[in-house]
């Protein structure tokens, strides 16, 4: 985070009463803990984090999964509506420490890969966790079942595996067979979960079919384009020629990634929320999104260090000189993106390669954050006496951004 991020707010409020507080993986109904928020005028310099008590029978955090303050994040709200209505914690469940493997010798090469191999190969935690779904949702009695109990306990093993060297075997009556509908997994392996997260579940898949279904277009018409000259900022023509020569660049490779991983739409590499792919095993499909998420991401990385990368003379301007030819970049690179001529051109180009099926518009917002800039500048040109919030709140952000 910037400086300007970091400096305390007059807005800040420090919470006070019962709070819920929780932290990954949170199997055991003890897991999640009801605590008292104090207020310590001598703590008030620490602001966006949780501060826990030193003293006590047992360390909070300990309660709560087993948490050894290793970089574990933590849930926490004091929304009424989400505190048990007893207003207590259930009885944590005890986590041991499991004793640390040790060699009477120096770790060699062989030791590593022995030590990875063994873990890629028992890692079990994820069938623990989703064996407990599965069995808190068949259940009346939700995670406070014996089996949701015993998959709790083993699953505190096995998150500690890696230091341990402890492998954890879940027994098969404690393997599911099936599965509730909303955990994905295919039709002959799913069951109509009965319980909140399946009927969740169905409305928003149901909305979605419909939606899908009567939009079957996976394409944007030139038509439906909107292009905003408030982006076009002077001094950006002398990056054009170099911005169209990045879109191609990236488009090639962004179209390349969708042919690739079978998916139909931009948008839904950009956003992470892949739905056309072909059907796989939900396991084997989870994977493949993932590395499609993480193929785009380092793609999208590449780019904005094109983005950022000014040339040697570049680090002898002032912050305010960097910024402006930033902004103008960042205007070229909408541009060739937006402009209806330069549409029409991608269009031409991609449809040797693609039968002319998409427009591709995500290469600008590479840039986003310096659009912002220039949209905030622009707004605050046309009405810079205004009093609207918006105009007040546009003004505030261009001075931060």
């Amino acid at each position: 985070m910037g400086l300007n991020f970091q400096r305390p707010r007059k807005s800040l409020k420090v919470v006070t009463g019962l709070v819920a507080i929780a932290k990954n993986p949170c199997l055991h109904p003890g897991d999640v803990r009801i605590l008292e928020a104090v207020d310590v005028p001598e703590l008030h310099h620490l602001y966006d984090c949780l501060v826990f008590p030193q003293k006590g029978d047992r360390p909070h955090t300990n309660e709560a999964s087993g948490s050894d303050l290793d970089g574990d994040l933590y849930f926490v709200t004091w929304d009424e509506n989400l505190i048990p209505p007893s207003k207590r914690s259930w009885t944590p469940m005890e986590y041991a420490p499991g004793e640390v493997k040790q060699l009477p010798r120096e770790v060699k090469h062989s030791d590593i890969i022995d030590f990875f191999t063994r873990n890629m190969v028992n890692e079990s935690l994820g069938a623990i966790c989703n064996a407990h779904v599965v069995h808190a949702d068949l259940s009346e009695y939700g995670a406070l079942d014996e089996k949701c109990i015993k998959l709790a306990e083993l699953a505190a093993t096995a998150v500690d595996c890696p230091k341990t060297g402890k492998i954890v075997n879940m027994p098969a009556e404690l393997k599911p067979k099936m599965y509730p509908d909303f955990m994905g997994k295919e039709e002959f392996q799913s069951y109509n979960s009965n319980k909140i997260l399946g009927k969740l579940y169905r409305k928003i898949k149901d909305a979605y079919d419909r939606d899908h279904e009567a939009s079957p277009e996976h394409t944007f018409a030139s038509d439906d384009i909107i292009y905003n000259q408030d982006l076009e900022v002077a001094g950006s023509t002398s990056f054009i020629a170099d911005a169209w020569n990045c879109k191609c660049s990236y488009d090639g490779q962004l179209i390349g990634l969708l042919g690739q991983y079978k998916v139909n739409r931009e948008e839904e590499v950009v956003t992470g929320h892949i739905w056309s792919m072909p059907k796989y095993s939900s396991k084997k499909q989870g994977e493949v999104k993932e590395r499609l998420k993480h193929a785009y991401s380092t793609l999208r990385k590449e780019f904005r260090k094109v983005f950022e990368c000014m040339g040697p003379e570049f680090d002898q301007f002032s912050d305010d000189e960097k910024n402006i030819m930033y902004e103008r970049k960042a205007s070229a690179w909408y541009q060739v993106t937006y402009q209806e001529s330069w549409v029409k051109k991608s269009k031409e180009l991609h449809a040797v390669d693609d039968a002319g099926k998409s427009v591709m518009l995500s290469f600008a917002w590479i840039a986003a954050d310096y659009l912002a800039r220039i949209k905030i500048k622009r707004r605050m040109m046309e009405n810079s006496i205004s009093t609207k919030p918006i105009d007040s709140l546009g003004r505030y952000l261009a001075d931060k951004i």
